[in-house]
């Protein structure tokens, strides 16, 4: 379905080109305007929809369960980001190598798009401030990524996480409210959580959640079934 609805809007955006580039120069100022606005309707959907075909993959795609150490995860998204990072200050205490059962490149996503968020977000005019930390428990283990931003009001501190539900007035940050909801989908399927806590103008801060391997393995050593997945 969104395939086919994808490809609706790409045959509408070809059209809205087409007169664009045949009728252009006979428009009107408020004609210009109005297709302008219709291509940037037709480009916002199309963005929706692959959107909410990134989440459904999530929910539904298989997992390549193994040990994973928290601390490598971070060290590979931070290799991975090294450019988009060059100005901000990021502070990074994984001293710990904690193992989680889960699927690699679905928690570096994850990491990924924590830390793509606290760049989006950072103050006006200063370079952003991050601070990324991995706290183990006996159980489980949380990793913290933290931010001296713009923050947000906490009482949307689970609205963040509800498709398209976003908090700044459209067209002031890129994207469309769904990269915080494949987080906490890839979270669940771990077995884990996935919150949030902020004030305006004070920052945020999103605490990953998750199993340690050995609360999972079985009386034997087998990986245990009490998670979220089989």
């Amino acid at each position: 379905m969104s395939h086919d609805l994808r490809g609706k809007l790409h045959q509408l955006e070809a059209f809205l080109k087409l007169i664009e580039d045949s009728c252009g120069e006979a428009l009107d100022a408020e004609g210009a305007e109005l297709l302008e606005i219709s291509q940037g309707i037709v480009t916002l959907l199309d963005a929706r929809l692959l959107g909410l075909l990134t989440l459904l993959q999530t929910r539904e795609r298989a997992m390549e369960r193994a040990e994973v150490a928290l601390s490598d995860v971070t060290a590979a998204v931070l290799r991975a980001m090294r450019a988009q990072l060059d100005e901000a200050h990021v502070d990074v205490d994984v001293g710990a190598h904690p193992m989680v059962l889960g699927d690699r490149r679905m928690l570096e996503e994850l990491l990924t798009e924590l830390v793509s968020n606290a760049l989006q977000f950072k103050k006006p005019g200063a370079p952003a401030t991050i601070r990324i930390q991995l706290r183990q428990q006996p159980e489980q283990v949380t990793l913290q990524v933290i931010d001296r931003g713009i923050g947000f009001d906490g009482r949307y501190k689970e609205r963040i996480f509800k498709p398209y539900k976003r908090l700044h007035p459209e067209g002031t940050h890129s994207g469309v409210g769904m990269g915080l909801p494949v987080c906490a989908v890839i979270a669940e399927r771990h077995g884990g959580a996935l919150c949030a806590t902020s004030a305006p103008g004070e920052g945020a801060t999103f605490s990953l959640t998750l199993p340690l391997a050995s609360a999972r393995r079985g009386p034997h050593g087998e990986p245990s079934n009490t998670g979220q997945e089989p």
